[in-house]
């Protein structure tokens, strides 16, 4: 059942799923470029030379592509995560970056360490989904 945040916020129900699973290869793509960094150097190694080679080349590319997607979900967990309570500018990005990352994160988990109630969580978390649509893809 899609909840009412995709209503509120106009963001089709399948266009939500879309975004919520390109959320969740978070991780696979930080795993990636971490695992990506010996790569580089053998493959200079191997080639026997220090110019820039077709694996050289398709692993840049590979890694730029990664790096922007990572960066487009990190950068929209900070937008999103900035809010207002009692007058007070408060940041959960950190919260909302791990509740759109982690298909197991619940918002009762976390909420001693999470400085704001659960409506104003997921008013952000929404934020989030929203803004995403608009930015990505």
């Amino acid at each position: 059942m899609v909840r009412a945040e995709t209503i509120k916020h106009n963001i089709p129900k399948h266009r939500y799923y879309e975004l919520q699973h390109m959320c969740y290869q978070y991780k696979d793509w930080k795993k990636e470029l971490e695992d990506m960094m010996p790569l580089a150097r053998s493959s200079e190694a191997e080639s026997g030379s220090s110019g820039i080679g077709k694996p050289t080349e398709n692993l840049a590319i590979k890694r730029a592509t990664l790096e922007r997607k990572c960066t487009i979900i990190e950068e929209t967990a900070r937008e999103a995560g900035k809010t207002y309570i009692g007058g007070y500018l408060i940041d959960i990005s950190d919260y909302i970056l791990q509740s759109v990352t982690e298909e197991t994160f619940s918002y009762h988990y976390k909420e001693d360490e999470i400085p704001c109630g659960k409506n104003k969580f997921y008013e952000c978390r929404r934020k989030f989904f929203y803004n995403l649509s608009i930015t990505c893809c």
